[in-house]
């Protein structure tokens, strides 16, 4: 359009003059209002606006074209052989750069009909009209291939917007594995972002930890081929991913990205997955004893504050342990300590739990055990009893209240290890309450 301005200001020039009938100043006053229109096509916020209403700058175009020739006969100047098809293949143009495939193709009908309006209706133009059969299709053809080149551009960009955001949610969805430490839910959440990021219908996944430890999980839907993916942290592989392909990013397959975005993933997610693996393994010795097998002190006091209404807190002691280190020496008293650490831990449920307090005195969590914990403590002890040890233990049982604290249940049981003490020690003695 500025374009357009200045070609009608040019032509107002060469055109002044007596007689031409040419209204200068109003080839002037609407070249302003040309380059007024441009200012105004450059604001406009087209993206906000609904498809197609760009269209409006080329309309605008052909009726700057009718309102020149409105102002007086510029056809007849030497200089419209050269100005009109220009103009008229920057409008084409135009259209090409701001509107679909195909429709520069049908603008020219319009165009070639304002056009050979204006040709037409003067006598003696410098352009004749036969002309149009070579500026439209040359326009055509131009609009078209910026059509084209608009639309590859887009999709480009489309493209890259896609890979951009498919390395963000990655990096999001790797922080956020880095602070799982449970490993069902870190393969819970593999498969569903497996799922997400490569678009595919279904994924399941499976990954194993350094002790042998497995967890699997499945999403979406497993069906089709499917594509294994496997997972390596450090030197060793942690897991594998089987896709089940779908739908795929249909305008990255063709260059290698998918198979790049999948080595990314299982790189990133293996490595996340093994030091998930070191970290827990790290978080375990810190809370392990080293002579019994059982947690040390420090879990004792973790599982206290894991105490729910109706667990049960045993509380177990040697009898007369040091008389087992002054006559059989503290080799001997370890291997005691030792055994009695296998076995309780042998002896309760996968969702029970045990510690060694400290000295020769453990804490067993009976998950939900009720009242029904007094047998279980009963158990233990003839177990022990049974399997000829050097000595013998006690057990101070009690119940975790609905309203009490874990500092008042340790308190407890262990005012009952003291009366069972002094009845006589190898005995179960349960706290009141």
């Amino acid at each position: 359009m500025l374009a357009a301005g200045a070609a009608s200001l040019l032509l107002a020039q060469l055109s002044a003059g007596p007689g031409t009938g040419v209204d200068t100043s109003g080839l002037w006053l609407l070249g302003l209002l040309g380059a007024l229109l441009c200012v105004l096509a450059w604001v406009v916020p087209w993206d906000a606006l609904p498809a197609g209403s760009s269209l409006a700058t080329p309309v605008a175009a052909l009726g700057l074209l009718l309102l020149v020739d409105r102002l007086g006969d510029l056809t007849t100047n030497p200089g419209a052989a050269a100005a009109y098809p220009v103009y008229l293949l920057l409008v084409l143009t135009w259209v090409g750069l701001s509107q679909p495939r195909r429709t520069a193709l049908a603008f020219s009908l319009c165009v070639g009909s304002v056009a050979a309006y204006v040709l037409t209706r003067h006598a003696g133009p410098a352009l004749e009209v036969w002309s149009l059969a070579v500026i439209l299709p040359t326009g055509v053809i131009l609009g078209e291939t910026a059509a084209w080149l608009a639309a590859r551009g887009q999709a480009l960009d489309r493209r890259e917007l896609r890979r951009a955001g498919d390395l963000q949610r990655l990096t999001e969805f790797l922080a956020g594995l880095a602070a799982e430490d449970d490993l069902d839910a870190a393969a819970v959440l593999v498969a569903r972002e497996a799922t997400a990021l490569f678009g595919c219908p279904g994924a399941s996944v499976e990954l194993s930890s350094a002790e042998g430890k497995r967890a699997a999980a499945e999403h979406g839907r497993l069906e089709g081929p499917a594509t294994s993916v496997p997972l390596v942290g450090g030197r060793r592989e942690v897991g594998r991913v089987e896709l089940f392909l779908g739908r795929q990013h249909d305008d990255t397959a063709a260059d290698g990205y998918l198979e790049g975005l999948a080595r990314l993933f299982a790189i990133q997610v293996g490595t996340t997955v093994a030091q998930l693996h070191t970290i827990n393994e790290l978080g375990r010795a810190a809370r392990r004893d080293a002579l019994t097998g059982t947690g040390n002190r420090r879990h004792a006091t973790e599982l206290l504050g894991t105490l729910r209404p109706g667990d049960a807190l045993l509380v177990v002691d040697l009898d007369r342990f040091k008389s087992v280190n002054d006559t059989w020496g503290h080799r001997a008293g370890d291997e005691v300590l030792h055994h009695l650490g296998t076995y309780l831990q042998a002896c309760v449920r996968s969702s029970d739990d045990v510690a060694r307090l400290g000295g020769d005195e453990f804490v067993v969590v009976a998950r939900a055990a009720g009242r029904d914990v007094t047998g279980t403590a009963e158990r233990l002890l003839r177990g022990w009893r049974q399997g000829g040890h050097r000595t013998t233990v006690s057990i101070g049982v009690a119940l975790h209240r609905p309203d009490g604290a874990a500092e008042d249940t340790f308190d407890r049981a262990d005012a009952a290890l003291y009366e069972a003490k002094s009845q006589g020690r190898d005995r179960v003695a349960l706290a009141d309450g």
